[in-house]
C-alpha cells in the first residue's frame, strides 16, 4: 500500500463534528456549528468554504492530530481497513471513495465525527484502552473500537449532512458497525452492547438497552439459533447451559464475566455464519504467540484460517494460566479456566 502523505487540515475538514454521546455548552463554545453538523457527506462548495474558515479560527483549540502510522488508533484503522477490504480503503489510488488516517483531539469535547475529506475525527476519551497500546486487551481494545466502526459505518453510508442526524441513521450505523467489527479477528460485535454511554433523550443514537438487544438478535441469527444469552448474561449453546454456570468467567466480577461471556457468544456466531465453527481449527497457546505484547504465564484461545495454526481468524478468549505446564500444577482458580476452556472447544463438536 502506498504511504499515506499528509494533508493540509484545511482542505480535509468540514463544518463540524456530530455528538456520539453528550456534548458538553462548552464544546458549543469552540465549535459553532456542533450542535447542527451532520456526517458531513456530500457537502457544497459554500459549506467547505465554510468549514475551511471554521477550521482556521478553532482547530487549533481542538488540539488536532492525525495518527501516524504504527499509532494506536492508526492501527485499529488499519485494522477495519484489512479485514473489510471490499468496502473501506485509503487513498490507493485505485477507488474513488477512501478514509483519511484518522485525526484525533485530546481537546475536552466530547464528539465523533465523519467530515468533508473522508477524514475520521476520533475524541481521545473515547479511547481509553487503546491508547494505552496493549495488544493483548483485546477485550477493552474491541469495546474502545466501537466508536471507530460507528463513525467508519457513517462514510460508508454517506450519511449526510444536510439534514439533522436521525434514528434511523444511527440503527443502520450501529448494524454496519456490527458487521464491520465482526471481520477483525480480535474484536466482537458485542462490543456494541458493552461499551456504556450517558444516555439523553435528545440523542437519537439506540439506548443502551437497543444496542444489547441489537447484539442479542445477531448472535442468535448468525449462529442459526445455536447460541443464546438470557436475561442474566448467562450463555446457552443448543439449548445447554455453557459450562456449570453458563459464564466464562468463574471469578468474583458479575460485570466482567458477563462481558466475557457476551463476547465468546458473539464470536461463535460469527465463526458459526461463515462456517468456521470447527473444532479442528480451535487451538490455544501462550498469549505471546498472538500479541506482540502478549504474556507467556497467559493462554489465548482462537479460531485459526487453517491447520498450521498460525493465522487467527477469531479471537475467542484468554485465560490466567500457563498452558506449558501440566494441569496438576495448576491452582485451584487456573484448573477452573483449564476446564472452560476445554468446554468452548467440545462446543464446536457439537
Amino acid at each position: 500500500m502506498r504511504k499515506y502523505q499528509p494533508k493540509p487540515l484545511a482542505a480535509l475538514l468540514a463544518v463540524g463534528c456530530l455528538a456520539l454521546g453528550c456534548v458538553s455548552a462548552a464544546s458549543y463554545a469552540l465549535l459553532p456549528q456542533a450542535a447542527e453538523a451532520n456526517y458531513l457527506w456530500p457537502i457544497s462548495e459554500r459549506d467547505a468554504r465554510r468549514g475551511e474558515d471554521l477550521i482556521k479560527e478553532y482547530s487549533w483549540k481542538c488540539r488536532l492530530v492525525q495518527q501516524e502510522d504504527g499509532s494506536p488508533l492508526k492501527r485499529m484503522q488499519d485494522r477495519f481497513v484489512e479485514y473489510n477490504s471490499k468496502r473501506l480503503h485509503y487513498n490507493d489510488g485505485k477507488h474513488s471513495r477512501w478514509i483519511e488516517p484518522v485525526y484525533l483531539t485530546k481537546a475536552n469535547i466530547g464528539f465523533a465525527g465523519v467530515t468533508k475529506g473522508n477524514c475520521i475525527i476520533l475524541y481521545a476519551g473515547d479511547f481509553e484502552y487503546a491508547l494505552q497500546d496493549k495488544q493483548a486487551n483485546f477485550i477493552d481494545n474491541s469495546h474502545d473500537a466501537v466508536t471507530m466502526a460507528h463513525e467508519l459505518a457513517h462514510f460508508l453510508n454517506k450519511d449526510s449532512y444536510n439534514n439533522r442526524p436521525n434514528s434511523k441513521q444511527e440503527y443502520r450505523a450501529d448494524y454496519d458497525a456490527m458487521e464491520l467489527l465482526a471481520n477483525v479477528p480480535e474484536y466482537s460485535f458485542a462490543s456494541l452492547a458493552l461499551r456504556q454511554q450517558v444516555e439523553d433523550p435528545d440523542d437519537p443514537h439506540p439506548t443502551n438497552a437497543q444496542r444489547r438487544q441489537m447484539v442479542l438478535e445477531k448472535i442468535a441469527k448468525d449462529s442459526k439459533g445455536r447460541v443464546r444469552i438470557d436475561e442474566e448474561g448467562r450463555m446457552y449453546y443448543r439449548g445447554e447451559l455453557f459450562g456449570n454456570e453458563g459464564y466464562l468467567d468463574d471469578g468474583p466480577s458479575y460485570a466482567g464475566k458477563k462481558a466475557k461471556t457476551l463476547f465468546l457468544a458473539a464470536q461463535i456466531a460469527t465463526a458459526i455464519k461463515n462456517g468456521w465453527w470447527k473444532r479442528d481449527l480451535i487451538a490455544h497457546g501462550p498469549a505471546s504467540n498472538v500479541f506482540e505484547d502478549g504474556r507467556h504465564d497467559r493462554t489465548v484461545l482462537a479460531l485459526y484460517t487453517d491447520k498450521t495454526y498460525t493465522t487467527p481468524r477469531k479471537i475467542l478468549a484468554s485465560f490466567q494460566f500457563d498452558d506449558r505446564l501440566n494441569y496438576s500444577q495448576y491452582t485451584p482458580r487456573e484448573q477452573q479456566d483449564v476446564q472452560l476452556l476445554n468446554a468452548i472447544m467440545d462446543l464446536a463438536g457439537k
